[in-house]
């Protein structure tokens, strides 16, 4: 139960620092930019062309990558506590 617990913490963790770098640096982004009026009176365009918010992922994309992690992050504990065990079990108690 506490494998489950920490892969559950883990996943939570990582997509929370992906979450808050993407948005951090979009952040950074829009507090550099500054725009260049005398050279854009020149070149016209719709802003359709020039403005992206973000990536468009579905909600299934997210929940399968959570899952992802948590599952991966549990074998990894799972395997990491099984070759400890069987460590200390080979070696002779002094």
């Amino acid at each position: 139960m506490r494998i489950i617990f920490e892969s559950i913490v883990v996943a939570l963790a990582i997509h929370a620092i992906y979450f808050i770098g993407i948005m951090l640096f979009g952040w950074l982004q829009t507090k550099q930019y500054t725009p260049h009026m005398e050279s854009s009176w020149n070149h016209v365009e719709g802003i359709e062309n020039q403005v992206a918010f973000g990536t468009t992922a579905t909600p299934t994309f997210f929940l399968f990558s959570f899952l992802g992690v948590a599952l991966l992050f549990g074998l990894f504990r799972f395997a990491h506590n099984r070759t400890k065990r069987s460590r200390d079990k080979e070696l002779p108690a002094k």
